[in-house]
């Protein structure tokens, strides 16, 4: 009730003070089912934009008509004076989205420079994942890491260290100068290509991880000298640390090329990370949207999810956006993209594919770390 009535509220007062409400707020503020708690239109940038436009009467203590309104942060008004100014109108979504965070990023994240000034972020694509979307995920003390292609590094709040498909010499998109922590404690490998093993014998070799993979791809690490190879099948799961790491399906082939042969490496997987006392996340690996992805959502309850969105091997942004409903997720990183010439699909594509859904779409650089 309290939602319904602040809606006609804010749209009388628009009315009343010259300013025309959006229309799906004027139909909200008349529809019953606001007070169901079932008002899910727009996106969240919507939200915050309906927060906003109420707060900027608030802060500038119109009471006309006997609407008094609660005095709100100075970043929302921007917000709102932002979106509802003339020029603004007719650009799209995600070019206000992107102005707006520019606008508060300007307010709250500046530098010092040596001379006292403050240093803006100038385009959104030099913005930090964090100050593109701020409302991101909590990841309750871990820390995670997207080093190019499908390689993640994921450190828990206790310091537990853990590497997925780790393809770096020859890896294009792997940030130049970037060292892996002395120690690993957990390496899993979704499946045997190449562009996702390369590097796993030589990284467990120097970093002593207990090393996770299907049954057939670990027998093959320990042929090659590998000796903390742990062979699991799917729907297992095993505990290291503060880290419960569960295998599940994936739709996609695997090979292991080995002196010009290919090898059977067992089928390919996903992992879920389940962190005590952090975030449940699942990657993916390479694969296909399919239908079973519910039955992931169902036993695990994944929150963040690191989705292949490069198509022509993996699905492409249309299927990821699909997995993600079907996973139930609050936020994607997009992986396995861009890579490769054939690798097409991006992350802005997989932006328009899930308008509306309440799914973030996270865009880190490689090498830059979301906390």
């Amino acid at each position: 009730m309290r939602v319904a009535s602040v809606a006609i509220a804010a749209s009388k007062l628009a009315t009343a003070v010259g300013i025309d409400a959006p229309r799906e707020w004027k139909t909200a503020a008349g529809d019953d089912s606001v007070e169901k708690g079932t008002y899910r239109q727009g996106t969240e940038l919507d939200q915050m934009a309906f927060t906003g436009w109420v707060s900027g009467f608030g802060q500038m203590g119109n009471t006309r008509r006997g609407f008094s309104l609660v005095r709100k942060d100075w970043e929302e008004v921007r917000t709102f004076r932002l979106l509802f100014s003339h020029e603004n109108q007719r650009r799209s979504g995600e070019e206000l989205r992107q102005a707006s965070l520019l606008n508060q990023a300007e307010m709250t994240r500046g530098t010092r420079t040596s001379q006292g000034r403050r240093h803006y972020p100038e385009t959104w694509e030099n913005m930090s994942a964090y100050q593109r979307n701020p409302v991101m995920t909590n990841l309750r003390g871990s820390t995670i890491t997207w080093l190019g292609h499908a390689v993640v590094h994921i450190t828990t709040g206790k310091g537990t260290e853990i590497l997925i498909d780790p393809f770096i010499e020859h890896n294009p998109k792997y940030p130049k100068g970037h060292k892996l922590p002395g120690r690993i404690d957990l390496l899993l490998l979704t499946h045997g290509h190449s562009d996702h093993i390369a590097d796993a014998a030589a990284v467990a070799k120097q970093h002593g991880p207990e090393v996770v993979a299907m049954v057939e791809l670990a027998g093959w690490l320990k042929s090659k000298g590998v000796e903390k190879a742990s062979g699991m099948n799917l729907g297992g799961s095993y505990k290291v640390k503060d880290v419960i790491v569960s295998m599940v399906e994936a739709r996609h082939s695997t090979g292991i090329e080995d002196g010009g042969k290919t090898i059977y490496g067992g089928e390919p997987v996903g992992y879920v990370v389940s962190v005590d006392g952090g975030p449940v996340l699942y990657h993916a690996g390479d694969t296909a949207v399919f239908l079973d992805m519910q039955l992931i959502r169902d036993l695990y309850t994944p929150e963040i999810a690191f989705l292949p969105i490069g198509d022509y091997y993996t699905m492409g942004p249309k299927g990821a956006a699909v997995a993600a409903r079907y996973l139930g997720v609050k936020t994607v990183v997009p992986i396995h993209f861009g890579t490769f010439p054939v690798l097409t699909g991006t992350p802005e594509e997989l932006e328009k594919e899930l308008s509306g859904s309440g799914i973030e779409v996270l865009k880190p650089k490689p090498g830059e770390a979301l906390r």
